[in-house]
């Protein structure tokens, strides 16, 4: 018998992985099928959020620039993957 949040955990998981693009393509200059190709993976989609949110986030240069060196063992890949687009 199926786990009884089964259905709920793949409404949730769709329902996050359509917010996730619908926020990446409002930045980012690509087609639907061009930011699949970069960005395959939900963990792809979710570090390209995260990577926008500390970008795009209230702090000063210095504090997103300190926050991305904290981070960029996680970030690296998409940051190269989207500017790779860009250039």
């Amino acid at each position: 018998m199926p786990n009884q949040f089964s259905k709920i955990a793949k409404e949730s998981a769709s329902k996050t992985n359509r917010q996730l693009k619908d926020d990446l393509a409002r930045v980012l200059p690509m087609s639907d099928r061009r930011l699949n190709e970069l960005l395959p993976s939900k963990q792809d989609k979710e570090r390209a959020a995260e990577l926008m949110a500390i970008v795009n986030g209230a702090a000063n240069h210095n504090r997103k620039v300190t926050k991305l060196i904290e981070n960029i063992d996680q970030l690296a890949g998409v940051t190269v993957k989207l500017l790779s687009h860009l250039t």
